[in-house]
């Protein structure tokens, strides 16, 4: 009854203003992010930021949340957005509801089909033991006229573009503990960042302390490539051992080395051993790019490094840095964070800004993604 009366007080005061709670999974632990956005007033704010262990030693905030929003590693979580064709049975007749109904149904179905086997060898799980832990409508087409709500409409063929996210069932009871804490929506990580890009052919790169993930992002799909070893941490264990430091000291060096503040001796000793590694990524990255299928795909770098950001190693690895930051100062957004924020950096969090920017609510689409809910309620969580 509390959190009822709680929930009616917030949502008087509130307006515009929505509540979030990110949860995101990057090396073993847990970042959590509290903060609010307000579409009306572009204002986006960060109350809160820090780091659990595990998804149990969460504690329930006072105010519950609009959303809630888990961004899991690529082997917990596997995002897809993919353009479903339909062909008509009765392409002169208008569509009704009732076939408006099956199409959604039949969509979903094309839909999980497409991604389920896979889905499952990169989580290395079996088929059985996937869910759907999300999934929506984002955009429609009757051949190529975009529409809100194909009902009344007639047509040869109807495109729906879905996105949804398969997770192991071992991972819902984690999950489930929050539905009462707010609405539920996860995401895999790498896929969070393909929405915000300025164009599609392109290939996400994000690239973490110990694992790197590419993301490919067509007009037609957005959907998991390839994942490797590959982290940032490498850079200071190629220099730990030459110069018998701990990894502390190393990674302090990196960073020096990488906003230029080193001697032009020591420079050129490190050039040898960081470009190596550099290296390796870009030997990972070039098979990647021709099997993406993408004629000349761009590259774009998230990295959880502020100094590689604006360091001249990107144009050595030939890639652009994704900003989602940028992008929200072109559209006039407000960034501001609370003193309880200090440690959020803008330069490495672009995917909690990505998550923040996200169009959840599509009340143009709202009446096929009831249908949608109404359908598979049965395949999917009840969060």
């Amino acid at each position: 009854m509390f959190w009822k009366t709680w929930d009616f007080i917030h949502k008087l005061c509130n307006g515009n203003k929505e509540n979030f709670l990110i949860v995101e999974q990057f090396n073993g632990f847990y970042e959590v992010t509290r903060a609010f956005r307000n579409l009306k007033k572009k204002e986006i704010t960060i109350v809160k930021r820090f780091s659990i262990k595990s998804l149990e030693s969460l504690k329930r905030p006072i105010k519950k949340a609009d959303k809630i929003v888990f961004s899991l590693n690529s082997h917990n979580a596997t995002t897809a957005e993919s353009v479903v064709s339909l062909k008509r049975h009765r392409p002169e007749d208008i569509i009704n509801e009732s076939e408006m109904d099956q199409l959604v149904y039949q969509g979903f179905w094309d839909f999980l089909n497409r991604y389920r086997a896979t889905a499952a060898k990169k989580m290395e799980i079996s088929d059985s033991n996937l869910v759907m832990a999300y999934v929506q409508v984002r955009e429609v087409h009757i051949g190529s006229q975009k529409l809100f709500n194909p009902i009344g409409f007639k047509g040869n063929e109807l495109s729906l573009k879905l996105r949804g996210t398969f997770i192991s069932r071992d991972l819902l009871a984690s999950l489930e503990r929050f539905k009462e804490w707010g609405n539920i929506f996860v995401f895999e990580g790498a896929s969070v960042l393909g929405p915000v890009l300025p164009e599609t052919g392109s290939l996400v790169v994000q690239v973490g302390e110990d694992m790197t993930t590419v993301f490919k992002v067509t007009e037609e799909e957005q959907y998991f490539e390839a994942m490797s070893d590959w982290g940032t941490n490498l850079l200071g264990k190629a220099i730990t051992a030459d110069l018998g430091i701990d990894g502390t000291s190393a990674d302090t060096i990196v960073d020096m080395y990488l906003k230029g503040d080193v001697s032009a001796h020591m420079k050129r000793w490190m050039d040898a051993r960081i470009n190596k590694v550099f290296d390796d990524l870009t030997d990972f990255l070039g098979p990647i790019k021709k099997k993406s299928g993408i004629a000349r795909p761009k590259l774009y770098f998230s990295f959880r490094s502020p100094f590689l950001v604006s360091s001249d190693k990107l144009d050595k690895l030939g890639g652009l840095s994704i900003r989602v930051d940028e992008e929200l100062e072109r559209e006039e957004f407000s960034l501001k964070k609370k003193p309880s924020a200090t440690n959020f950096n803008p330069l490495i969090n672009q995917n909690t800004l990505a998550l923040l920017s996200f169009g959840y609510d599509l009340p143009k689409f709202e009446s096929l993604n009831q249908l949608l809910r109404r359908r598979v309620r049965w395949l999917i969580p009840n969060f």
